[in-house]
């Protein structure tokens, strides 16, 4: 392990040149969010301290390393040294040192690679930086409150899946596994009627919208989450019916489903009743109505994805809708 100003220090006396060999620049804390995080554990005094535990580390590879091995924290001598991978982390470490906020107690593992191998020191760089992405869905995957769904659900017969997949090879959950990230989508188009924030902003349903999501109780939650999913589901079902006569429904199917909860749908047996594939039929028709609206208006210009994705369209839908029905 190394100290935070150690690393900075480093930073500053080797400037631009200890990252020549990193596939990476620096991203800086602005626009990118991890940044911001590893600036703020480093600058806090609590959280400093675990800075250790928190940080991936970093990676580097020298020419050359010379140490005492017997010694607990052997000072160490190196010739020619470069980051490879951990750019972020000791850029933001040096940003938080040159502005006095580094705390002192952050520490880094660090990784140090002695070859003069040039090919092996490229392979390095390359794997150490080609990564799977674990996104917002994934940190969300041991979450209490999804555990809590989960258990909810696989009492009802269903299968949550926190983590993508996680039932695929289960034969018992064959027809009855709901996907953790689909089943959120659906619950905030059907009960929050925000389709259009559900298709595209996936990453905020379990980041800044996480807890407006989640407030309600876990068994409330679950009841809710599993019929909005069954809601998608039976409308996907529908799709080879209606997609020739009308070819904005799959673009369509969180405003469907939005529609259909503002609406219709209050348990999971109005699925079974004919007047539900009517009023399906007539969320069709107004749905189409603003496409040709639309369409109309822009021309060659209009776009299916373009109308749902707009945050303004449910209200539009909405409104036709209402029109329909008092006719």
């Amino acid at each position: 392990r190394i100290s935070g100003k150690e690393i900075a220090e480093l930073c500053r006396r080797e400037g631009k040149e200890l990252f020549d060999r990193n596939v990476r620049g620096y991203f800086g804390r602005k626009k990118n969010i991890v940044n911001k995080e590893i600036f703020k554990t480093a600058t806090d005094p609590i959280e400093g301290s675990r800075f250790f535990f928190l940080n991936n580390g970093i990676t580097t590879v020298c020419d050359t390393i010379s140490y005492l091995p017997q010694k607990e924290n052997p000072e160490i001598e190196v010739t020619n040294l470069q980051i490879v991978n951990g750019g972020q982390t000791t850029n933001s470490i040096y940003e938080a040192y040159e502005a006095g906020l580094l705390d002192d107690s952050v520490y880094v593992l660090i990784k140090i690679v002695a070859t003069q191998n040039k090919s092996l020191v490229e392979k390095i760089a390359e794997s150490t930086n080609t990564q799977t992405n674990v996104n917002a869905r994934d940190l969300r995957s041991n979450d209490q409150i999804q555990k809590t769904i989960e258990r909810i659900l696989l009492n009802m017969g269903y299968y949550y899946e926190t983590r993508k997949n996680k039932y695929k090879e289960s034969p018992l959950a064959r027809g009855k596994r709901v996907d953790m990230e689909v089943s959120t989508q659906a619950y905030y188009a059907f009960h929050f009627r925000k389709p259009a924030d559900a298709k595209n902003k996936k990453k905020q349903l379990f980041g800044s919208l996480y807890e407006e999501i989640f407030s309600a109780s876990e068994k409330e939650i679950a009841k809710d989450i599993l019929l909005a999913f069954l809601v998608l589901e039976w409308v996907r079902k529908l799709h080879g019916e209606y997609k020739n006569k009308f070819t904005f429904v799959k673009y369509a199917e969180l405003h469907s489903v939005a529609l259909l909860g503002t609406y219709g749908i209050k348990s999971i047996e109005d699925l079974e009743k004919k007047e539900t594939v009517n009023f399906y039929e007539l969320i069709l028709k107004a749905i189409g109505e603003v496409v040709k609206e639309e369409s109309d208006q822009l021309q060659d210009e209009y776009s299916h994805r373009a109308l749902f994705i707009n945050s303004t369209t449910f209200g539009r839908l909405a409104e036709a809708l209402s029109d329909l029905r008092r006719e």
